[in-house]
Formats: structure tokens, sequence, C-alpha cells
């Protein structure tokens, strides 16, 4: 089954889990936010023993059910990128001129069209883009 990208405004997550799923919720869920409200949303849409991956760069405190992952038998995979620990030593790289990024960036374009970013991100057809207000 190919994965199943969802619009967190224009659709009901846990309605459209469900219904693709036989109510059963999903084998992985990603969250790349690094937030704990969208990790928390991560665990009530994962399956029974199914994993939920937590890319995102989390930072501070912050709540998640715990006891919902644990009553799952969630396999929580956290961590799998240590950014802060790079922040430091990029920026310097970055301000000393040593390290390029702008091979990375394939797109600029104006905030008020970050929905077309957005979708143009989502068809892989973009790297990384750039929005100025």
């Amino acid at each position: 089954m190919e994965p199943t990208p969802l619009h967190l405004e224009e659709q009901e997550p846990k309605k459209a889990i469900r219904a693709a799923t036989d109510g059963l919720g999903a084998d992985v869920v990603v969250d790349a936010v690094g937030d704990p409200g969208p990790l928390a949303l991560a665990i009530s849409l994962a399956r029974d023993a199914g994993t939920v991956s937590g890319i995102g760069a989390y930072a501070g405190r912050g709540e998640v059910p715990l006891g919902l992952a644990w009553l799952k038998g969630l396999d929580l995979r956290l961590g799998l990128a240590n950014v802060i620990a790079h922040v430091d030593r990029v920026l310097a790289l970055l301000e000393a001129g040593k390290l390029d990024p702008a091979p990375l960036v394939t797109h600029r374009m104006s905030l008020d069209r970050a929905p077309e970013a957005y979708g143009i991100y989502d068809r892989r057809e973009a790297l990384k883009i750039v929005l100025t207000p």
C-alpha cells in the first residue's frame, strides 16, 4: 500500500485513517514536525502494536499520551536525526562561507503562494522552497 499524505486542515485525520484501515489505525505514523501536538496525534492514529516515528527536531518539554502509547504497545522511535547537536557547527560553517546551502534551494516563491509551494513539495518536484513575504 502506498503512503497516504493527509492535509490536517482539509481532512479529519482520524476519520480518514480509520476508513482506509477498516478501523485498525495506521501501521506506521511519521511526525516530522517536532512538536508534542502532532506527536500526540500520531500516537492516536497508530494501530495496536504499530510504530510512531518522530523525526522532527523536538526541543523542550511537552505532553504526549504515553498511557495510550503503552496501551497500544506502540514502538516509539524518536531522535533519529539529532539536529540540535549540529546546529551551532552548521551555522558557524554557513557564517564562515564554508558551507553553501544554495544548491538545496530549488524554488523561491512568495508567501502568498505557500499552498502551491506545498503542492510542489508534496509531488517531490522541489528539494527546498524558500518562501518570502
